[in-house]
């Protein structure tokens, strides 16, 4: 068992497979024991899933089109599970994936791409996590192309609430990298402590989880502004500048608007106002920044907490009507 907040979390069907793993690979003699304890310790740290790195070397090593694209084919055809669900169910196919990972572009982007500085970012941000929280779970985390549709998510492969994030999708390394995986973290602990669900759910949720998931990243990297934590130079990805005096800034003035944005679509699984809110369409017009969304649930976040403690937050349900009184009181404000 696992206590984080004083909430007990049982282990997952992950670690426990994994613990199994463990006492089956090692035999139990006297000489043993030391290098028994040492591969346990490394077995049941975060576990990453490194489908980058062999896409990578296909692209490396085959010069002639029709040879990688039949090599990516045979890859990605073995991960279809993962596709579907980091790429939303049924919504492409594997040849789709291959030709995206034929384009030039796509192919300098993973030619950057390098194991030890993710793995490396991971044991930073959970030794600062665990120093800050205590003894927290620890999720798996899948590296896996993203067709530059999301540089990370949480999915759900069976019964495992995984970490999926896409190294393809550009602006991950130095801070941006720190501030991806701890957001993720954080929606990994909702998922396993609340119960938490991130596929096609109503808008006032997204604003609760996302918000949640910003403020503590902002709690446990505190050295990293603000605008760092909302990860503003993604308006570089879609060949947006920031709007004038910058994203915080900006989003400070226009809460008002945003809020009421918000509040047009708050019970419904809108699509317009998921991409206006949390991916790289503009909210309002040309001279708007992109997910203004993250910024609202922050400062959601901030009026729950003057009702209910972080520990119980961590654990807590929302609902539409405490969301919607939350974002009443920020549509109104100066």
């Amino acid at each position: 068992e696992t206590t984080v907040f004083g909430h007990t979390v049982e282990p997952t069907q992950t670690s426990r497979s994994k613990s199994r793993k463990v006492s089956d690979l090692i035999a139990t003699g006297k000489k043993q024991s030391k290098r028994r304890d040492e591969h346990e310790e490394r077995i049941m740290r975060t576990m990453i899933e490194d489908y980058i790195t062999p896409i990578k070397q296909v692209l490396k090593q085959n010069s002639n089109r029709e040879t990688c694209k039949k090599e990516l084919t045979k890859l990605l055809s073995g991960t279809k599970h993962i596709l579907r669900n980091h790429m939303e169910k049924g919504n492409v196919r594997v040849q789709a994936a291959v030709d995206y990972l034929l384009q030039p572009d796509t192919r300098r982007r993973l030619h950057r791409f390098n194991i030890r500085e993710w793995k490396q970012c991971e044991r930073t941000v959970s030794r600062t996590m665990k120093k800050a929280l205590g003894d927290i779970p620890e999720p798996d985390i899948i590296l896996y192309p993203g067709m530059r549709r999301s540089n990370g998510k949480l999915i759900h492969l069976g019964k495992r609430s995984v970490i999926s994030l896409s190294p393809d999708f550009g602006y991950c390394s130095g801070d941006n990298l720190y501030l991806l995986i701890a957001h993720e973290y954080f929606h990994y602990l909702r998922a396993v402590l609340a119960k938490a669900r991130f596929d096609n759910q109503p808008i006032y949720k997204y604003i609760f989880e996302e918000g949640f998931a910003v403020y503590l990243s902002a709690q446990v990297l505190p050295d990293r502004p603000l605008s760092t934590i909302f990860m503003s130079s993604l308006h570089h990805v879609i060949g947006m500048k920031d709007p004038k005096g910058g994203y915080v800034r900006w989003c400070t003035k226009n809460l008002p608007m945003i809020a009421s944005v918000a509040l047009e679509a708050l019970d419904t699984k809108s699509r317009d106002h998921a991409r206006r809110l949390f991916e790289c369409d503009r909210l309002k017009g040309e001279n708007t920044p992109i997910r203004t969304g993250y910024f609202l649930g922050f400062k959601v976040i901030e009026k729950a907490l003057q009702e209910l403690s972080l520990k119980n937050l961590l654990t807590f349900k929302p609902t539409l009507r405490k969301v919607r009184k939350w974002i009443e009181s920020l549509a109104v404000s100066a």
